[in-house]
């Protein structure tokens, strides 16, 4: 059985690919892209990455579509901090992901290592 082939499309200039956004039609892409840039600035702020990959599924529930959107930020070889949201609304799942990968990256900064050891107290 043959696999659907999905669009990908990237965003001018950056490292990011969105796959199974190609059922919009242009404005609306145009919209999503606007959302995206807002976001790729701020984790561009923050850290330096390799990719950004996000995906997207639709799921018929009665009358109204469900879009799930799924994103993976690769970070140096080996580390990778991915994302998850569904909503009705794909801008709103789209901003949903994007607003928890931006949080992982203010918490590994913050988790990071520390920069002197820890003296323990000889009694």
């Amino acid at each position: 059985m043959p696999r659907k082939e999905k669009e990908i499309s990237i965003v001018i200039g950056k490292n990011v690919s969105l796959v199974g956004f190609n059922k919009f039609d242009k404005t609306e892409k145009d919209s999503i892209l606007k959302v995206m840039n807002t976001y790729i600035k701020k984790i561009e702020e923050r850290m330096d990455y390799d990719e950004l990959k996000i995906r997207l599924k639709q799921h018929q529930r009665n009358k109204l579509f469900v879009h799930e959107i799924k994103a993976e930020l690769f970070i140096n070889p080996g580390a990778v901090l991915s994302a998850k949201s569904s909503h009705k609304n794909p801008y709103r799942a789209l901003a949903q992901v994007m607003t928890k990968l931006v949080n992982e990256i203010i918490h590994k900064e913050k988790k990071g290592p520390r920069q002197r050891p820890i003296r323990k107290k000889i009694i």
